[in-house]
């Protein structure tokens, strides 16, 4: 058997990966060109990287939604107590507002009536502060009436001798400074004063509500 100085034998062929270039030459057929392993192992290799960036592409999203969520949690907990705080502001600044009111109602009606006792003493004459619950106005000697806010609650007790007809009552002072006696209540909300006269010796004295 005479064997070719190649190394190769008669009547067999030689199967080789293709080189770059050599199918374009024409030295093998298409069916060689087409078969190509390490194609393939890229082929599977970039499958694989696909498969990879889906993943992560998913997850990503996963926590996008989350975090989106979890976001709009978050605001409508802060729009909640922010609703909260300005409700307990508002009802705050309403009820200092009332208290306000009715605290420079009471001094003035205090005020009005420590008047009246100063002139019954200077004058040496018997002397009123006049209380018209309808009206809602007090009026001191020599004094025009003063109108009290709307949203007051106005309150008279005195003598029954100093009650006209209808809603009008006074609280009297004499020469000595002495007094019929008698409370003017002003209320607003939950705020109550009372402007108490003792009957006895004409003190005036404010009762903001507060014990102790």
């Amino acid at each position: 058997m005479n064997i070719p100085p190649d190394g190769s034998r008669q009547g067999a062929t030689l199967l080789s990966v293709p080189r770059s270039g050599q199918c374009a030459a024409g030295k093998l057929t298409r069916p060689h060109c087409d078969f190509a392993p390490h194609d393939s192992g890229d082929s599977i290799e970039a499958a694989d990287h696909r498969g990879l960036r889906e993943q992560l592409k998913a997850s990503r999203s996963g926590a996008s939604h989350g975090q989106l969520g979890f976001t709009l949690l978050e605001m409508i907990v802060v729009l909640l107590i922010i609703a909260t705080a300005a409700t307990m502001l508002g009802t705050s600044i309403v009820g200092r507002l009332d208290s306000v009111r009715v605290a420079t109602a009471a001094r003035d009606v205090s005020s009005a009536l420590r008047l009246t006792r100063s002139q019954a003493i200077l004058k040496r004459e018997e002397m009123f502060l006049e209380i018209d619950l309808d009206k809602r106005t007090y009026t001191a000697p020599g004094r025009e009436p003063v109108q009290l806010p709307d949203a007051l609650e106005l309150k008279l007790l005195t003598a029954s001798t100093e009650v006209d007809s209808g809603n009008v009552g006074r609280i009297r002072f004499f020469a000595d400074g002495g007094s019929t006696g008698g409370r003017v209540t002003l209320m607003a909300g939950a705020r109550e004063w009372k402007v108490n006269v003792s009957w006895l010796t004409g003190e005036i004295q404010l009762d903001d509500g507060r014990k102790g």
